[in-house]
């Protein structure tokens, strides 16, 4: 079983979709990624179970 998951995540901003790795173990966790094309920071909040991604919401902040 995989722990880390690449999943694809959208900037609130200009929409740009990115890739971010998830840590799986964790069963949530929020951080901050800044956008690759405009720049700007923004939140990502993650709910997962081990080996899966369940639930991700991007919030501008």
């Amino acid at each position: 079983m995989e722990v880390e998951i690449p999943e694809t995540v959208q900037c609130p901003f200009c929409g740009k979709s990115c890739e971010v790795m998830f840590d799986t173990t964790a069963t949530s966790d929020s951080f901050t990624v800044d956008c690759e094309l405009c720049c700007r920071p923004f939140e990502v909040l993650v709910k997962c179970r081990p080996g899966k991604v369940l639930k991700i919401d991007v919030d501008p902040g």
